[in-house]
């Protein structure tokens, strides 16, 4: 079977269904001609918006530094703005404020605002120019003058409401409370570090501390010499009293005294020549016998002048002892004092910290509210910051819809393009013999001939 040529079916198609598609061309494009001549005429005001910088940031942490700093503007920047300006809740603070009312749950609720606010949102349009940081803001009304007044209130009150979403007002009294708070805490716990302050200071504590290790060092080393001398006392000591307890005659000739040494000396002498006379004499002899009374009397003495050099001895090496322990107690009480002191210096460096650490918050802190305040100041008064209004509203008086020319040829186009389709569709289903080849295709047989049927 061999194609057939479309183009000569889409003509078989128009003159066969020339009178559906005509009739609807001609009804749809009358349509469009009533609408560009008795339709009411549409306005719209457009101004522009400059944005200059990205909203400043501040750097780098939220509740550090309060120096700003400058951000190109991005594309998501500018579809932000595109979002805040088609924001309905900026239309409702622009139609309330308009209509001199305050933003109440009553306003919120008033079935006349939200459908002032529908309408307003439907011809609202905005657009950034391309190539630019611009934004175009449009709104569409068949009252030039109320355009124009609408668009003018509402940039008014999108320089406005930008600000109090960038810096909320609660943001401030947050940060006011924050900043009251910490100055609260400081005031404390500056008062619990002029009390400790009362007591000592950091510097007198650790100036005390450095003097109480100098004297605990000095006074380890003065009870290592005593020990030592103790020691040494109680081995001579040790050998004193093993000597004045034996029976034998002692001379104490280790003992180093000038009264012992001499009666040492004299009994000495005094047994030599007793050893003499007994090689004259017998042990009975009166001679013998005056050397033996002698010999008595200055051991007598001898033994008396040790034992109160030993009783001398013993009461030093107790004053040696007492000595050691007043000196180990000292050291002691030093350590407990030190462990005080260093308590004490921890509490106030302790307390210094927390109150720098407050100051620090508290000036923070202060630091935003004042930020927050003079932001807000800016957007009441208007100023210019990171964003700016180009053009304030103006209406033009060149209607926007409907435009006779281009309504009139939109409805010509749209009436053949819909008398096309609905011949398209009329001629799909009609299922009736139209050519030869409808009845070869039906009957799968060759055509001989067709008649032309004649009316």
């Amino acid at each position: 079977m061999q194609f057939e040529d479309w183009k000569k079916e889409l003509c078989e198609m128009v003159f066969a269904q020339g009178r559906l598609i005509v009739w609807t061309a001609s009804v749809v494009f009358s349509l469009a001609i009533l609408i560009a001549a008795f339709w009411p005429p549409t306005y719209a005001a457009s101004g522009s918006i400059l944005m200059r910088t990205a909203k400043p940031q501040n750097s780098p942490g939220t509740l550090e530094r309060t120096d700003l700093r400058n951000f190109p503007v991005s594309k998501e920047d500018l579809a932000s703005e595109l979002e805040i300006l088609s924001s309905p809740d900026l239309i409702m603070q622009t139609v309330v404020a308009m209509r001199g009312k305050p933003l109440d749950q009553a306003a919120i609720m008033d079935k006349s605002i939200l459908d002032e606010v529908a309408r307003i949102k439907q011809g609202l349009q905005t657009e950034v120019i391309l190539a630019s940081h611009v934004i175009r803001v449009t709104l569409a009304n068949r009252d030039p003058r109320r355009a124009e007044a609408t668009l003018d209130a509402l940039l008014g009150q999108y320089m406005i409401y930008r600000t109090k979403v960038f810096n909320p007002t609660d943001q401030q009294l947050f940060f006011s409370d924050r900043a009251r708070l910490y100055k609260g805490r400081l005031e404390a716990i500056e008062d619990q570090l002029s009390a400790k302050a009362k007591e000592a200071s950091v510097a007198l504590v650790d100036r005390e501390m450095a003097n109480n290790v100098d004297m605990k060092k000095d006074m380890m080393a003065q009870i290592s010499a005593l020990r030592d001398e103790h020691i040494q006392k109680e081995k001579y000591l040790a050998s004193f009293k093993k000597a004045a307890e034996q029976d034998d005659l002692q001379f104490f000739s280790f003992l180093d005294n000038r009264s012992i040494n001499d009666l040492g000396t004299q009994l000495m002498a005094s047994s030599v020549e007793r050893s003499k006379a007994l090689r004259d004499f017998q042990p009975g002899s009166e001679k013998v016998k005056a050397l033996d009374e002698q010999i008595a009397q200055l051991y007598k003495a001898l033994r008396g002048e040790a034992m109160r050099l030993l009783d001398l001895r013993v009461a030093e090496l107790q004053a040696l002892e007492g000595r050691i322990t007043q000196l180990e107690t000292t050291v002691v009480k030093m350590g407990e004092r030190n462990i005080e002191l260093q308590r004490q210096s921890t509490d106030i460096q302790r307390i210094s910290r927390e109150a720098a650490l407050l100051q620090y918050s508290y000036e923070t802190f202060s630091k935003r509210a004042e930020e927050a305040q003079i932001n807000d100041a800016i957007a009441n008064a208007r100023l210019p910051g990171d964003i700016s209004i180009l053009s304030r509203s103006a209406f033009s008086a060149v209607r926007v819809f409907p435009k006779v020319g281009w309504t009139i040829l939109l409805g010509l186009i749209a009436g053949l393009v819909t008398g096309c389709s609905l011949g398209l569709l009329a001629e799909f289903f009609d299922h009736t013999f139209k050519r030869p080849s409808d009845v070869a295709r039906y009957a799968e047989l060759p055509v001989v001939c067709s008649i032309k049927l004649v009316k």
